[in-house]
């Protein structure tokens, strides 16, 4: 059995910019423009394609008492 197939998480996937940073072409509030939304694609391809356990934290680390810090 491949390392991929088992049933626990094998990889994290965290942001620690994810309430500050964007692309130039992001549009302000869509996360799927943002580095979290990137983030999102990556971790469905780990999933689906190569059969990766795979967390993904949309935890805003950079974002203190709703602000960014």
């Amino acid at each position: 059995m491949s390392l991929a197939r088992k049933n626990v998480p094998q990889i994290l996937i965290y942001h620690t910019h994810g309430a500050s940073e964007a692309y130039a072409d992001s549009k302000a509030g869509k996360e799927e423009d943002s580095v979290v939304g990137t983030g999102n694609l990556l971790s469905e391809e780990l999933k689906n394609q190569y059969g990766y356990q795979v967390i993904h934290d949309k935890t805003k680390y950079d974002l203190i008492n709703g602000k960014i810090d």
